[in-house]
């Protein structure tokens, strides 16, 4: 059984400290995973899917998953099981991880260029997990997730 609370907060800490090793390139790397466990935790709740969906149907595609998150913040009806105030804006708040050349995508760890992800994006990316792991942590407080 997935646990998409327990990854996003192993590596959301592992990414923080990769970055403040200047390790930036990892750090970005598994930082993409905190934003994939967010969309997961929002996704398998609103839409009561199960951890096999999730795979099946999103595998690592954030660009797929925020789709979906934007139809159901467009369409608040279709958000079921979930109340909405746990959803958070991710074309603003992590716009540097969906979108752009240094978007994430887990296939980028074999890069030659190890520079797409700098201390810069790096930094940006650890502003997003910081919010991101705020609404993470309030949904568990709130007995949302399990």
């Amino acid at each position: 059984m997935e646990n998409y609370y327990k990854t996003s907060r192993r590596t959301a800490l592992s990414s923080n400290i990769l970055h403040s090793n200047g390790e930036f390139f990892n750090s970005c790397y598994l930082a993409g995973y905190v934003l994939e466990c967010y969309t997961k935790l929002l996704l398998k709740k609103a839409l009561n899917l199960t951890d096999e969906d999730l795979k099946k149907e999103f595998s690592h595609d954030i660009k797929k998953l925020n789709k979906t998150i934007t139809i159901l913040k467009e369409d608040p009806s279709a958000y079921g099981l979930l109340d909405t105030s746990y959803l958070i804006d991710l074309t603003s708040t992590c716009s540097r991880m969906i979108s752009g050349t240094n978007r994430w995508d887990p296939n980028k760890r074999y890069d030659a260029d190890e520079t797409i992800w700098n201390s810069l994006v790096s930094q940006e990316y650890q502003c997003s997990v910081s919010i991101i792991m705020a609404e993470i942590n309030k949904m568990k407080l709130d007995g949302v997730i399990i």
